[in-house]
Order: structure tokens, then C-alpha cells, then sequence
């Protein structure tokens, strides 16, 4: 079944939904917002959530493909459909076995014939079936790699054989920036686009990290807004208090916001200097423009600063890969004659970013790039089989590579 967009699912909500799906991508706000409403939908009282809701988790080792096959076919009894989610299935180290097993047990839920072996199932324009459940398998970010658009994974291949996928990815940047002044506006505070913008920037493209750092800086906002009456004396009392009493240099903080004249607070940069952390995603690009430059020193940093933060060693390693992936691709196309914005429509990459892979790509050559593709596959393997430490395997692949 062809891969939809969160957008099109909300459209899906205003009718009934029936069938399997699987959500996965970056976007986990909006996965949270999908699921809420699916809920809604089809448990619209208490009383059908506690007969006809099944929370399964994989992780549970009591969890068995089976188990979800007995979920489905259980009948509904408080409403005219079941609800069934299966939650933190490890689908990074997932092997060829447990994936068909998986996807034996979605053809005997849905009725659709299994396929062949993994990621070479052909697809199927079977419609949904409407039988007395959903099911929705919930992968957060990171936890599935649905490979770019243009160019599904394998594994992804063989699961929408059986369920709709439905792609989670980050919203463009002008609808993020509107949603961000919408929820401060929602919540009592006058933001400008450029402050948008700006909290963006330093923060993220997580739905989720811009909602709580709205929270918060309303919060400040609140705290500190005089009435509107005093919103011209405010900038004069934060003028003044940059001194001490004894003429000492103090610590400059951004002083109460001026109020609007509807009387709503007004956000201020200063305070989202002061408040909001740096971007979380800092070490995602720090380390794909360290390998892009041939930084080695910055990009073990960065990796250092991720095994410290616990971060999985099979995340790492697929950033990396995927960069190299990408910058192999640019370096075919460049020696192919492809332009970079022919190049970059066709990747569904930003402009800019193709032409920073095709500058790369010129300057380490295709047959090093060739040959760390080859290590990256090598790497891969010997982090999901175990043995060694895998953050000293991903240094060593970056100190080859590099």
C-alpha cells in the first residue's frame, strides 16, 4: 500500500477508519496528535476505552506475534471497534526472522497473502479491511528507517504489503513557524514571525521541544509583562538596573516585555536568548557537516558527546550512513553531468544542502566514497552482531572514512 503523509491521515479522521497502519518518522507530536484523535474516533466514552483498548507493548517479554494476531480477533464489546497499538518494537535490530514472522502474523490479521522474502513483496492496492479493529504500529523517531521517499526501505516494502504507512516528517518551515505563533497566541502571548523563526532555529524542528519551550516562555512572559500602562516605563526600569547600588557592572537580563495594545504580552528575543537551549539537533548536522568537511576531530567529538548522552549506537551509525549514502549519490550524479537542482528534486533535498554534497562529493571522489559505503555496511554488521564496544566501532569507521 503506497506511503501516506500525516496530513492525508488527518484527512482520513473525518471519516471512519478502518485497517492497519504504521506510523513512523520524525515528527512525534503530530504521531501523538494522530493517534489522540484516532482514539477519539473510535472510543468516544470510558467505558468502551476500558473494554475495547489493547496497549501492547513489544518490549513486554511476554510479547509474541501471536499475541497481536489474539488482540485482532477478539470482538469488540463496548464499541463498534477494537483499538489495538503496539508500541517500542526495536525495529533497528529487527532480523530477517522476527520480520517475517511480524509480517506473517499482519497476513493472517488482515487476510492478505504473505509474500515473498523481505523487501521484495509487491504491493497490493487491496483496500483495508473492515473488520471490528484498527491497529496501528507506533515507531517514534528513530525507531524505523523508512528509508527518503523516493526510495523505501526494504523493511517498508514488506510491512505495506499488509497496512498503510504513514510518514511523520518535520513540517516546512513557513507552516512551523505559523503553528509556533499560533500556540503562542493560544496561550496569551504576541510572538512575531521573525521570534518564530528565531525559536526555530535555536531549538528545532521538534513539534514536541517547540510546545514545551512555548510553555515555558510564556510562562516567563506572564511573570514579567507589567500592565499595559506601564509597558513604557518597563525598558527604562530594565535600563536602569544594569548597575549596582555601588556602581559594580551586574549581570544584564532581559528586562519585563512590553505589553501589547490589546494588553496580551509581547515576547521578546532576549528572552528567548535567555531561556530556550541551542538547537537539539546541533549534533545530528554538527556530525553529517563534520564528515562532509572532513572534520575528524569535530565529528568524534560529536560522537563522544552522543555515547555520554546514551544515544544509540545503531542511530549513530545510520546518520552517518546516510550521509555517506548521500554524498556517493551526489558524486554519481556529478560525474554523470546531473545539475544540482536536478539533483536535489530528485534526492527531495534542499537545494542548498545538494550543492554541499556535491562540493564534498568533488573532493573526497567517488572511489572513497565507493569504499565508505563498503565500511559503513562492514560497521553495520558488526554493531548488530555484538562484539566489541559499537561506539569504538563507529570512531574507528570515522578515522577511515574521514
Amino acid at each position: 500500500m503506497q506511503t501516506i503523509t500525516s496530513q492525508e491521515f488527518r484527512t482520513l479522521l473525518k471519516r471512519p477508519v478502518c485497517g492497519c497502519f504504521l506510523f513512523f518518522g520524525d515528527e512525534d507530536y503530530m504521531k501523538r496528535y494522530c493517534l489522540g484523535a484516532l482514539e477519539k474516533q473510535l472510543l468516544p466514552d470510558e467505558t468502551a476505552a476500558l473494554f475495547d483498548f489493547s496497549r501492547i507493548a513489544a518490549d513486554d517479554p511476554a510479547f509474541s506475534p501471536d499475541r497481536l494476531v489474539g488482540a485482532c480477533q477478539t470482538l469488540p464489546l463496548a464499541a463498534e471497534k477494537r483499538l489495538i497499538e503496539l508500541h517500542s518494537l526495536d525495529f533497528t535490530a529487527m532480523t530477517e526472522g522476527q520480520l517475517k514472522a511480524l509480517c506473517a502474523a499482519l497476513s493472517e490479521i488482515t487476510g492478505i497473502a504473505a509474500g515473498g522474502e523481505a523487501g521484495q513483496q509487491e504491493e497490493t492496492n487491496a483496500p483495508p479491511p473492515d473488520e471490528g479493529f484498527v491497529l496501528v504500529l507506533y515507531a517514534m523517531r528513530g525507531e524505523f528507517d523508512g528509508g527518503p521517499a523516493n526510495r523505501p526501505s526494504a523493511m517498508l516494502r514488506a510491512l505495506s504489503r499488509y497496512l498503510v504507512p504513514v510518514r511523520f516528517d518535520f513540517e516546512q518551515p513557513a507552516r512551523l513557524s505559523a503553528w509556533v505563533q499560533k500556540h503562542f497566541f493560544a496561550r496569551g502571548t504576541a510572538a512575531s514571525p521573525e521570534q518564530c523563526r528565531m525559536l526555530i532555529e535555536r531549538c528545532g524542528r521538534s513539534m514536541i521541544t517547540l510546545s514545551n519551550e512555548i510553555d515555558k516562555l510564556c510562562a516567563y512572559t506572564r511573570a514579567h509583562c507589567p500592565p499595559p500602562d506601564a509597558g513604557a516605563n518597563a525598558g527604562k526600569a530594565a535600563k536602569g538596573a544594569s548597575a549596582g547600588e555601588d556602581g559594580s557592572r551586574q549581570e544584564r537580563i532581559p528586562g519585563p516585555p512590553p505589553a501589547t495594545p490589546s494588553g496580551m504580552p509581547l515576547l521578546t528575543d532576549a528572552a528567548i536568548e535567555l531561556l530556550t537551549p541551542q538547537n537539539e539537533e546541533f549534533d545530528a548536522f554538527a556530525l553529517s557537516n563534520a564528515i562532509m568537511e572532513g572534520r575528524t576531530s569535530d565529528a568524534l567529538s560529536v560522537v563522544n558527546e552522543q555515547k555520554k548522552r546514551r544515544e544509540r549506537p545503531e542511530l549513530i551509525l545510520g546518520g552517518i550512513s546516510r550521509t555517506i549514502a548521500d554524498l556517493y549519490a551526489a558524486a554519481v550524479a556529478g560525474a554523470d553531468g546531473v545539475p544540482v537542482k536536478d539533483f536535489a528534486a530528485a534526492m527531495k533535498m534542499h537545494e542548498y544542502k545538494a550543492g554541499l554534497c556535491f562540493r564534498a562529493a568533488r573532493r573526497i571522489g567517488l572511489d572513497a566514497l565507493t569504499d565508505a559505503l563498503g565500511r559503513c555496511a562492514e560497521t553495520d554488521i558488526a554493531v548488530k552482531t555484538g562484539g566489541g564496544d559499537p561506539y569504538a566501532r563507529i570512531e574507528t569507521l570515522i578515522c577511515s572514512i574521514i
